[in-house]
């Protein structure tokens, strides 16, 4: 039997992103962001909430990035699915120090964010709002 796929809504996210906000508040870590990325596509779109909401400075050019201490650096992206997205910008620095966060970690992957909003246990698709043609 095939699984069908996860389709999020504008309001998902929203409560995705406010998850992902109260564990970087009550995390001790989270005290020292002060800027935050994206991984492209779906990373910016969780970085700008976040910046909005914790008030970090949104960090769009990698050599503007290179230039952050990278343990007060945050890197995003909608999902941890392989994990191999993630380790290819953790492999590079300034992001090799950085804390990660994504709205869906998969059991699956390969890596593990430091904050997520959701743990899924099986392989299906995620469908974003942002991906809807």
């Amino acid at each position: 039997m095939e699984l069908s796929n996860i389709v999020y809504t504008w309001d998902d996210i929203d409560v995705c992103v406010d998850s992902i906000v109260r564990q970087i508040s009550f995390d001790d870590r989270g005290k020292h962001l002060t800027h935050i990325g994206g991984i492209p596509r779906g990373g910016f779109i969780l970085a700008t909430m976040l910046s909005h909401r914790l008030n970090l400075e949104y960090v769009s050019d990698y050599k503007e990035a290179c230039k952050v201490n990278p343990k007060s650096f945050l890197l995003c992206d909608d999902i941890s699915d392989t994990g191999n997205t993630f380790k290819k910008y953790k492999s590079v620095h300034p992001y090799d120090y950085c804390l990660t966060a994504s709205m869906h970690y998969k059991d699956s992957s390969s890596f593990m964010p430091d904050f997520w909003a959701i743990h899924l246990i099986d392989d299906r698709w995620v469908e974003y709002p942002w991906e809807k043609k």
